[in-house]
């Protein structure tokens, strides 16, 4: 089964990647995908054509610049994932591809329903958390203020769209330990569903 790993910023889901990870499971990685991606000449090249060569510093794409200019602008943002979103595809199925003789094998992609790139997975895991405790975790990760993490939060889906695009989902508001309880209950009933299939 190619579980689809997915939620909002600051949910947890690293957290999740490293419990499968812990469990022998395949983790392939969309924004490393992206990173290795987006240092390829032929891809730095279109950018800068693109978004201007100051983009582009020592050879290498400044992603802080290319955040905040693309973030204002929806096209802007549209224009970025035309040039990187095919070979991001493509890697991601030859990954995919590698590992189709483990039985269970995650596919993380935080951007997975605003990305529509849900035809790589089988099923949807969705990773969620309170409000007040999402803001909390966005503010100390990204040292940023109360109203940047709103900000950045708005930006994507809202949780509750995700969810009704789902097809498991764990609340990740408290301890380590209850989250990796909740996974183990999940691993449980996909590997159960899959020996009855």
């Amino acid at each position: 089964m190619i579980l689809g790993l997915t939620g909002g910023i600051a949910t947890g889901k690293s957290t999740v990647a490293e419990f499968f990870r812990e469990k022998k499971i395949p983790v392939i990685c969309a924004d490393t995908i992206a990173r290795e991606i987006t240092e390829k000449q032929e891809i730095l090249d279109e950018i800068s054509v693109e978004f201007g060569k100051e983009m582009i510093v020592d050879g290498k794409l400044n992603r802080k610049k290319m955040r905040e200019y693309i973030f204002v602008d929806i096209n802007r943002v549209k224009k970025l994932n035309e040039i990187t979103h095919p070979p991001i595809i493509e890697k991601i199925k030859e990954e995919i591809n590698k590992n189709k003789e483990n039985p269970i094998l995650v596919v993380d992609i935080p951007l997975l329903f605003e990305g529509n790139y849900e035809f790589l997975v089988e099923k949807i895991l969705l990773i969620t958390c309170k409000k007040e405790i999402q803001l909390l975790r966005v503010q100390k990760r990204d040292s940023v203020s109360l109203e940047s993490a709103k900000n950045i939060i708005s930006k994507q889906m809202s949780l509750d769209e995700k969810e009704k695009k789902s097809d498991f989902i764990i609340e990740n508001s408290g301890t380590k330990e209850e989250l990796y309880e909740k996974l183990s209950s999940i691993l449980r009933g996909v590997s159960n569903a899959m020996y009855e299939s």
